[in-house]
């Protein structure tokens, strides 16, 4: 049996990764007994050196300030009661020593060795150690173990194994900036979490150490933020480090923010989707998106005017939500890293160094699809749409009162109103039209929206946009059971000698007894049937007059082109 295996516990998994990034091996079970002594020399020798103890005027020492959040201030090395460094070192030793030596069967007097009991974290009961809060973060301490627990034990029980691996777990612990939160990552899959190990905490000691500069967590990422520096780890080990082994792993994967001080110990959980890695993984290879990407939504150089805005892409990145939204830059920005001037008179003379009006899409429009893909799941018949409505209503001679339209749809309960009005201009027909917006979920409207917005901002600076060839993701294949109700109804509607324009105007009412009225004339004069006016106009509940109405409508404005006068469709004729 393998002396070494990942047990399910954050702490210990973790610390295990930091001993195989320590070992230069690739999985737990590579490690034997010759690689473990040269890993534990490795530790001492970095633990112990000159640079653990150092400390400048930007940095406190890495053993009174950094260590003690992951071991408490009563650990060996951070104890203020030991008052000088070699007594620290000499006690670390023992302490190391006590550990390996009970690992490979060679019993020997040392705190907290004790010669039998189960490891409560991997079962495992050749020898064990009984742990507190210095050897196991977040664990009771000594004295709540012996308050609260029977038998008057002065600690948890764990085996030599779990105790030796609790050691290298500073190896794999991160910050989430330069003076931020600690944190580290937890996976099953050795792919992932060894190699996180491996290229950040565990080599930036060693440069430290190489610099003589105090050792430190590394904490140097792309963005601002604790959720941003998750997202910025996922996108080196994927873009920059080109690991695809992170986006193939079946196992889930799970960021751990913690504090063990002894003031104020906290943990929390933030998930990492396996969807985010795809993105990112497919984002690598248009190298211009990621750049713009990088550089608009995720760069931590950014202006702190901004940093709020990337905090909370961050976020939602990693709760797979919708982003589009948030990057529509409608209103006037100051140029990057300018401060808004104040208005001027009227009579005073524009400045050139005066922030122009702008729309643009933060991020491009290249890396929102392909998030919206990836990520979102949505089809590729889906992008396609939008980008050829926004090609469409790009082309029109009306684009800026259209655009105007769109922007204001957001102030509706779902701003179907304004969609309805591109398929009266003929800029979307039906069935664009249900694709962007489902009967079964109306609220995809404002989304829609959203992202018809977005295409149109970016054509702005690019004048065409490259159509979407990417993963053709196929429908669920249920369609609403309204879409064929409507197309029937219409259609019968279309071909009787009702006076279409009478319809039509009834519908645009805002009333409940004028939509009604309408479809009762349509009844009246044989354009419909009583189990089309039933099935349109259901008794209860009443929302779904309007969900029909506005069904009706677009099948009518893209059916009777011509026909109709063009009367624009204001937000409040779609709401009731």
């Amino acid at each position: 049996m393998s002396l070494f295996r990942f047990t399910g516990n954050p702490f210990v998994d973790a610390g295990i990764a930091g001993l195989c990034a320590a070992a230069d091996k690739n999985q737990p079970e590579a490690l034997e007994e010759t690689s473990i002594h040269e890993a534990v020399k490795r530790l001492v020798r970095l633990m112990t050196s000159d640079e653990a103890f150092k400390a400048t005027d930007e940095q406190k020492a890495f053993v009174t300030s950094a260590l003690p959040m992951v071991f408490t201030m009563n650990a060996d090395l951070s104890n203020p009661s030991n008052k000088s460094v070699d007594t620290k070192t000499q006690k670390y030793k023992e302490r190391i020593a006590g550990r390996i030596n009970a690992l490979f069967g060679i019993p020997k007097e040392a705190p907290g060795f004790e010669e039998n009991g189960i490891c409560f974290v991997c079962g495992r009961s050749p020898v064990t150690f009984l742990a507190g809060k210095t050897d196991f973060p977040l664990m009771d301490s000594v004295t709540t173990r012996i308050n609260f627990h029977s038998c008057l034990e002065k600690g948890h029980p764990i085996c030599a194994a779990c105790a030796l691996a609790l050691e290298f777990f500073p190896f794999s612990v991160l910050r989430t900036g330069t003076s931020g939160k600690l944190w580290f990552v937890h996976s099953p899959d050795p792919k992932v979490c060894i190699p996180i190990a491996s290229e950040f905490t565990w080599h930036e000691m060693h440069r430290c150490q190489a610099a003589h500069r105090p050792l430190r967590f590394y904490g140097d990422w792309h963005s601002v933020g604790e959720a941003g520096a998750i997202v910025s780890l996922v996108r080196f080990m994927t873009i920059e480090k080109g690991d695809e082994a992170i986006e193939g792993t079946p196992f889930p994967i799970r960021a751990y923010v913690f504090s063990n001080d002894n003031r104020d110990a906290s943990i929390y959980g933030i998930d990492i989707p396996n969807v985010l890695c795809h993105f990112f993984v497919r984002l690598k290879y248009d190298a211009s998106a990621q750049e713009r990407f990088d550089k608009e939504i995720l760069h931590r150089t950014a202006p702190d005017m901004f940093a709020g805005f990337i905090r909370h892409i961050a976020y939602r990145l990693l709760k797979s939500e919708p982003i589009i939204s948030a990057c529509l830059a409608h209103e006037e920005e100051p140029n990057e890293g300018q401060p808004k001037r104040r208005a001027k008179k009227k009579d005073a003379e524009p400045s050139l160094f005066e922030p122009v009006p702008t729309c643009r899409l933060r991020g491009g429009w290249a890396a929102h699809r392909l998030y919206m893909s990836e990520v979102l799941q949505m089809t590729g018949k889906y992008i396609q749409t939008v980008e050829t409505v926004a090609q469409r209503i790009h082309a029109d001679e009306d684009r800026a009162k259209i655009v105007m339209a769109l922007r204001l749809a957001g102030k509706n309960r779902t701003g179907i109103g304004s969609l309805l009005d591109l398929v009266q201009r003929k800029l979307m027909s039906w069935e664009e039209f249900y694709c962007l917006t489902p009967p079964n979920n109306q609220a995809q409207s404002l989304k829609a929206r959203d992202y018809l917005l977005g295409a149109l901002y970016d054509l702005q600076s690019r004048e065409d946009i490259e159509a979407w060839d990417g993963r053709m993701r196929p429908d669920n294949g249920n369609l609403s059971p309204l879409i064929p109700l409507i197309e029937n109804a219409g259609a019968r509607l279309i071909e009787s000698k009702v006076d279409h324009k009478r319809v039509v105007q009834g519908l645009r009412s805002r009333s409940i007894s004028g939509i009604r009225g309408a479809l009762l004339h349509a009844v009246e004069r044989g354009g419909l049937g009583w189990a089309d006016f039933i099935a349109l106009c259901p008794p209860d509940p009443v929302e779904s007059l309007f969900t029909h109405r506005d069904y009706l409508l677009a099948y009518l404005y893209d059916r009777l082109n011509g026909v109709l006068p063009l009367n624009e469709l204001t937000e409040e004729d779609s709401d009731q």
